[in-house]
């Protein structure tokens, strides 16, 4: 199959990336505004944009990785640039809030189930293992961490099939996700709601679809050359606005089954299809969006944080303006503040886990270069 020269980064999956997480944002927004009446829109927005964020994390990890299949050390490669991209801004995100909740324990203050400070709770947080209480699904410490979990699944058979040739490599990762699929649907059938009160339900869900959906759209764009006109981008827009007002429309509730889930992941892998074929966007709006996307994981993480802060802090400010003011002053400090945490904490951390990895590389090549 002759294979089409794609760019390295494509522009606007990158801007897409923002999107998902102001979706993610909004979610978290309006949940602590206390808003009844917007509780299961916030649930769809968010769950619309941690599944484009899945598919988004399937196709990059195809896209970067697919010319290095076949050898045990780029396999060893990936672990490391997964591991310094995630792990070190987690820990230290959560770590923050680690110390928030031990402070507000101290206070007296109410805690919810998953934030609950033992030894094995934070121990699990910090190694992304789900854990399980009486109360709440399977939560870490930081919530937004929930996700992380399945990214690491993925991350670890995907890494394990390229020590393989790429063909091998790819059908195992089909086989492995599918059986995790397959165990799931006879844990908790496809036409019942998951309650996720097992760490085996959890981690068998059927968004773990998403990831071969995902790798199979990176196969397919590359071996196409195929493009859309930019203009096809406010046709992923609408689908995604229509995708969050059919939950009205159909007046579904949380938690849905996973047959219905399943149904809602056609248009988010639809969406990234588009934004991937469509013909780049350019100028300062596109570039400010590019930027956004960039800072989209150092969002995720914090704006919990930031967004706890600003209702507390500032209660008078939110409570005196209209709803959706209120909605749009938190979401924009929630992503501006993202933004600054990715230059001020995430490029730094970045630079140093590169020069780390690449200090590591140096040095196994020398060993190698000793023996021989």
């Amino acid at each position: 199959m002759r294979l089409s020269v794609r760019p390295q980064k494509n522009v606007n999956v990158q801007i897409l990336r923002a999107v998902a997480a102001a979706l993610v944002v909004l979610d978290h927004v309006i949940l602590s505004l206390h808003e009844p009446e917007l509780t299961q829109f916030a649930y769809q927005a968010g769950n619309i944009g941690v599944w484009i964020f899945f598919v988004i994390s399937g196709f990059v990890m195809h896209h970067s990785e697919r010319s290095h299949f076949g050898a045990a050390t780029n396999a060893a490669a990936f672990a490391w640039k997964r591991f310094s991209r995630i792990a070190p801004m987690y820990w230290i995100i959560t770590l923050v809030v680690i110390a928030q909740v031990a402070a507000s324990t101290a206070a007296g203050h109410e805690i919810p189930a998953h934030a609950v400070l033992t030894f094995s709770h934070i121990l699990k947080s910090l190694l992304f293992i789900p854990y399980v209480d009486a109360v709440a699904p399977p939560h870490p410490i930081l919530a937004p961490g929930w996700t992380l979990e399945y990214e690491m699944i993925f991350y670890f058979v995907f890494g394990l099939s390229m020590i393989l040739p790429i063909r091998r490599g790819l059908l195992f990762v089909l086989v492995v996700i599918s059986t995790l699929f397959l165990i799931g649907t006879f844990l908790n059938p496809l036409w019942v709601a998951a309650d996720h009160k097992s760490i085996s339900s959890f981690m068998t869900d059927c968004v773990v679809l998403l990831f071969i959906a995902s790798i199979g759209l990176s196969a397919i764009w590359h071996a196409t050359e195929a493009a859309l006109p930019s203009w096809f981008l406010c046709v992923a827009a609408a689908i995604v606005s229509a995708v969050i007002a059919a939950f009205y429309v159909l007046k579904l509730q949380y938690p849905i089954t996973p047959l219905c889930q399943m149904l809602f992941f056609i248009p988010c892998i639809a969406v990234v299809a588009i934004c991937a074929y469509a013909r780049p966007l350019s100028g300062p709006i596109a570039q400010i969006a590019i930027f956004l996307g960039d800072a989209s994981y150092a969002t995720y993480l914090s704006n919990v944080l930031v967004i706890a802060g600003v209702v507390k802090y500032l209660p008078r400010l939110v409570q005196e303006l209209s709803l959706p003011a209120s909605l749009f002053l938190v979401v924009v400090a929630a992503l501006a503040a993202g933004a600054i945490t990715h230059v001020l904490i995430e490029r730094p951390l970045l630079r140093k886990m590169r020069q780390l990895g690449q200090v590591r590389r140096n040095h196994g090549s020398m060993q190698k270069s000793a023996r021989a």
